[in-house]
Order: structure tokens, then sequence, then C-alpha cells
């Protein structure tokens, strides 16, 4: 692929990510990417709390090689509204997830590799079951994995579903939430959710506010809030 058509490919993505249903989502995406002789980089940002997942490719002849998944987000979420910061933490991995898999498929590879350090796996801890296969490895950099995706129709096919049923169990989960955590509720409810700040809501949250006898069924736990920023 010359600089020319890794140029084009960088184009698609951010015309792909402009037309994600934002009815569909709980927040809202823009993309920056850059592109040199054999890889690229994306980085997926997500507005309305900064939050943003950079991930380095590589162009083998038969498969998109991941070589780098780096999240960076804000404890100032967590610290005022847990619910919300794991629904974002959560939409932004599933976002990057199926940025990539269309980016694999625009280029007509077979499958999509991982190669990741063991921090930055520990993103994938609820989604491993769905790639075909994961391996550790040990490379000069270290301990490893390889997380594995064939794009052969059916399994392709799985991971797509997989993920959008995740994505609305967790819309769902996020919208029970707003019963009892006054935040989430002035976020589900505004009339123009692109143009929230989700630090300057209006009022504070009462701790006890956000305790509910539902747990959450999709969660990020603290350990990898603090490995996460990598």
């Amino acid at each position: 692929m010359n600089f020319v058509n890794k140029k084009a490919l960088l184009e698609k993505l951010k015309t792909h990510v402009s037309t994600w249903q934002q009815q569909q989502l709980l927040f809202s995406y823009d993309i920056k990417g850059e592109g040199r002789l054999s890889d690229a980089t994306l980085r997926l940002h997500q507005r309305q709390t900064g939050f943003s997942l950079t991930v380095s490719m590589h162009f083998l002849e038969e498969a998109l090689q991941v070589t780098n998944f780096t999240l960076q987000e804000d404890d100032r979420l967590e610290d005022q509204c847990q619910p919300l910061y794991d629904a974002a933490l959560i939409e932004l991995m599933i976002q990057s997830l199926m940025l990539l898999f269309f980016c694999a498929q625009s280029l007509h590879k077979n499958e999509m590799c991982f190669i990741l350090s063991n921090e930055e796996t520990f993103h994938f801890d609820l989604l491993k079951s769905l790639f075909s296969s994961v391996q550790p490895c040990l490379t000069r950099q270290g301990k490893c994995q390889i997380l594995t995706l064939s794009l052969w129709p059916s399994e392709a096919d799985q991971f797509c579903y997989s993920l959008e049923h995740i994505k609305i169990q967790l819309q769902h989960q996020l919208w029970r939430y707003q019963k009892s955590d006054s935040l989430v509720r002035r976020y589900l409810q505004s009339a123009d959710r692109q143009a929230v700040d989700v630090f300057n809501t209006h009022g504070k949250n009462n701790p006890r506010e956000t305790e509910s006898s539902e747990k959450n069924v999709i969660s990020f736990s603290s350990a990898l809030k603090r490995r996460a920023a990598l």
C-alpha cells in the first residue's frame, strides 16, 4: 500500500466514523490518523469525555496487525460518576474494535491480529472470548499475547453481532442507572448530548444516590482503570 492509498484509507475511516448513528451510541467520536510506508496510527477520540484510544497498525499481505492499543482517560469522571465512566470506556473500546474491523475488511484482509503487552490486553478481558484464538508469546519487549480474529464470513459476522449485543446491553444498563444517579440522568436526557461536557454538569452527585440493588453487568475493575493509561 503506497502513501497515496494509505492517505485515501485514512480519509475513508474518517468518513466512516462520521456516519455512525448517534442515536445508537451513548457518546460521539472523531478520528485522527497518520500513515507511513508500512504502518499507520489511528486515534479515536470520545468528545464528551476526552477519552481516546491510540492504535498502531501494520499492513501485512493477509492480515491487519495491531501492535499498540493505548487508552487515555480522565480519573475525574470516575470520581464523579462510576456508571458513566464505565460506559464511556466500554463503548470507546467497542467502537475502536469496530473501526479496526472496518479497516481490515476495506483492505480485504483475511484476519485481524493483535500483538499486545499483558498490560494492553487487560483492556480485552471482557472480550477475549470473541476472538478466534488467544495465545501467549515472548518478545524482546517482554511477555505478550496474540489475539487473532478470522475475517471469514461466519466468524466475522459473529464478532460484529457480539459487539452490537454488548453495546445494547451497556445502553440498557446505563438507562437503568439514570433512575438513581442524577449525573447519568442529566446526561442521557440532554437535548443535545454531543454538546455536553460531562465534567461541567450542574450540581454534584450524592454518593448514596449511585447505590443500586442492580450490579452493573458490564464494568471495568479498578485495576483496569489504574493500568489503562500506559
